[in-house]
């Protein structure tokens, strides 16, 4: 009964979402990558914030039935009784009644792959003008569900090959899995990273300290002859600049420059869980990273923790 309730649910929403693009024509930024969705949606929407009317997917909705919901409407949470019939009521409202003036410019989505097909459905449902690929790593997360990590890669691959021919492919170079997609799209192009052959670079990281205490990142972000000084309080390790890098790839890919760029990062804030900086007892600290886990994320969190003094 509950499996064909969801499978009734997710036409619907399906429906609806696609329903709800083709009234509003908002533009589409999307987001995968096994590591780094969640950090580089915020900080994306960050950077855009200030300049359009944006939504992002709150939470972890990124599958078949939160990417949808994500379209049509600002929800945070599924529950009560009443909450599926409330959505698709306001959704059929949306669609047929008057014009949504509140209705965002942009949506920015994330896309989960958790198995092969994942990707291809939910672009059957929205596909993006701009798609970022954040990292994936030797070892991806589900990999489980997968013939090898190059499954995963082509998987995720998805996202940019059916990008338009004016889109924007955003692309982590220092990831070798990521930075090999760029020859499967006809989009352009924009990489972000720390190597050399990146098109937007980062450099002169550090996380600051105050009295002993961490309270940030700082580093600077270089482009087109240009270099700006990027300081952000409350975050913490690379993965941090990394987010921060994807947000101003696609702010410029929307017409920003990197100083506008460099202070709307200034209102990034990460989610709980990622590289949060908890007080613990007797003047202890702790690194929460602990809302999710693979090897290239442990992996970072150790450095981060080796990187503070």
């Amino acid at each position: 009964m509950k499996s064909f309730f969801l499978k009734i649910l997710k036409y619907k929403l399906k429906k609806l979402a696609r329903l709800t693009l083709w009234r509003y024509r908002p533009g589409i930024i999307g987001v995968t990558g096994s590591v780094g969705k969640t950090s580089a949606k915020m900080a994306i929407a960050a950077v855009l914030k200030g300049e359009r009317l944006v939504r992002f997917a709150k939470g972890n909705f990124n599958n078949e039935i939160g990417l949808p919901l994500s379209i049509l409407g600002d929800y945070s949470e599924t529950k009560g009784f009443f909450f599926w019939p409330a959505v698709i009521f306001k959704s059929i409202w949306q669609i047929i009644g008057p014009r949504n003036k509140n209705y965002p410019e942009l949506l920015i989505l994330e896309y989960a792959a958790d198995k092969s097909g994942d990707i291809k459905y939910l672009l059957s449902i929205a596909r993006p003008n701009v798609s970022v690929v954040t990292a994936i790593g030797d070892v991806p997360v589900h990999v489980e569900f997968y013939a090898g990590p190059e499954e995963v890669a082509r998987e995720k691959g998805r996202l940019i090959e059916f990008l338009p021919v004016a889109g924007f492919a955003v692309l982590n170079s220092d990831d070798e899995s990521v930075f090999n997609l760029k020859d499967r799209t006809r989009a352009h192009v924009m990489t972000f990273g720390f190597g050399r052959n990146a098109n937007l670079r980062i450099t002169n990281y550090e996380i600051r300290e105050f009295e002993d205490k961490p309270i940030g990142i700082s580093f600077k972000l270089e482009y087109g002859g240009s270099v700006v000084q990027v300081k952000i309080d409350d975050v913490f390790g690379k993965a941090g600049s990394y987010a921060a890098a994807a947000s101003a790839a696609v702010g410029i890919a929307f017409g920003l420059n990197l100083v506008k760029i460099s202070e709307q990062l200034k209102n990034y804030k990460p989610a709980r869980g990622r590289m949060d900086l908890v007080e613990g007892q007797k003047n202890s600290l702790i690194l929460d990273d602990s809302y999710n886990a693979s090897p290239l994320s442990m992996k970072a969190a150790l450095d981060t923790l080796k990187d503070i003094s």
